[in-house]
């Protein structure tokens, strides 16, 4: 299986729970079925980004990675509108500066995948382990409460 086969079952599986979310987002009042929309949505564009011939220049993987990281932006607002959260963290900029800042120097200055790719993997880990520690963090608080 090559590359493009996994883009296009990426984007046609996305596109199937954006479509979902939307349907679901119709008739909640709540603002983070929205927030989900919008997160696969993103993945959604930044596949098709790559997807696209001009996804392989270096402008082009800039855009898709930019978009790509605002699927994690929007499924953290989703996930704190949904358990009632504070809803953005100031951390959540810097991590957002580091991103585009990385990204910028790897496309920019290295052109190479040695740094990049281990970069975009712990940084995503600690960008998703941010984000249960806020979710989890106050159901700790409650299960104390409730015992």
């Amino acid at each position: 299986m090559d590359v493009r086969t996994l883009l296009l079952a990426l984007l046609l599986t996305t596109l199937s729970i954006t479509i979902l979310f939307l349907a679901v987002s119709l008739f909640r009042r709540q603002q983070s079925p929205r927030l989900f929309t919008a997160a696969f949505f993103s993945v959604c564009v930044a596949t098709l980004l790559q997807l696209l011939p001009s996804g392989d220049s270096i402008p082009g993987a800039i855009l898709a990675n930019l978009v790509f990281f605002l699927f994690y932006l929007f499924m953290t607002a989703g996930l704190r509108s949904l358990f009632s959260l504070p809803p953005w963290p100031r951390r959540y900029w810097l991590y957002a500066a580091l991103f585009l800042g990385v990204l910028m120097v790897e496309y920019g200055v290295n052109k190479t995948t040695e740094f990049r790719i281990p970069f975009f993997f712990f940084f995503s880990i600690g960008v998703i382990a941010d984000m249960a520690w806020a979710v989890l963090e106050p159901s700790r608080a409650f299960s104390k409460l409730v015992r």
